[in-house]
Parts: structure tokens; sequence; C-alpha cells
């Protein structure tokens, strides 16, 4: 892989890419994409945006950019992230809980899906998107 660019995870895979699950995906395996903008942001990989949850901000196809968070990173509510949980894989909206401070609620944009909760305990990890790629 060329310095600089970025890895395209499969979304099945994310979940081996941090490091919780086994055998995971080798680096050297994924395409790489050389976004330079990303990269200078922090960017960490890329992957491809599934369904409609988060219409009409990200469609299915889309490449977002993210950044893997660490256990101590400040969450950015409202922001979208790469949740990786024991329901799977998704990109949603991360908000505080209110009525239940160890769980996050996690929003679609479509308003057609419903926001549901998530214990913190069961996130393996958190990746913020900071960009994308959308074809047309």
């Amino acid at each position: 892989a060329r310095a600089g660019s970025l890895p395209l995870i499969p979304l099945a895979a994310l979940a081996g890419f941090n490091g919780v699950d086994e055998p995971g995906v080798r680096l050297e395996e994924c395409a790489h994409y050389l976004v330079p903008e990303f990269a200078q942001a922090g960017a960490d990989f890329l992957i491809r945006v599934q369904g409609i949850s988060m219409q009409p901000t990200f469609v299915s196809g889309d490449l977002v950019a993210c950044k893997k968070m660490d256990a101590d990173s400040w969450v950015d509510f409202g922001d979208v992230y790469v949740v990786d949980g024991q329901q799977g894989i998704m990109i949603k909206r991360i908000f505080n809980d209110s009525a239940t401070p160890d769980q996050f609620l996690c929003r679609s944009d479509n308003p057609e899906v419903a926001p549901f909760s998530i214990a913190k305990s069961e996130v393996r990890s958190l990746s913020k998107v900071i960009g994308v790629v959308r074809t047309l």
C-alpha cells in the first residue's frame, strides 16, 4: 500500500480490524485509496455505506472516511460514528441517552428508521466519520 493511502475495510471485517475478533482482516488484503485530505485529517480507514438508514446524508455505496477513537476519546454527541457493537456494524448519529447514562442513543438520519439505545459496554469500538466520497 502506498504511503498515506487508506484501507477500504469490508463491513463484515471491521470488528477484526479493530482488534477485537479473530481472524480479522489483513490490511494488505484490502483495497487502498489515496485521499490526501482524509489522511491529513487523521482518517484511519474507509468503509462503504450499506442501506438507507442514513439517507439523505449518506447513501448506500458512499465511502466514508473514519477515525478510530480510543476508549478515552471524547464523543461529540450528534456527530456520525461507525459503531461496532454486539448488534453488528452500523453508521449512526450518537447521542447521550439522558434517561440511561450507561447507554448511547443511536439515531438514523432517515426519519423512517426508529432510534434505539445501545449499552456503552456493548460497544467494541467507535470510529468518527470525518469525510465522504459519493459515487453518482
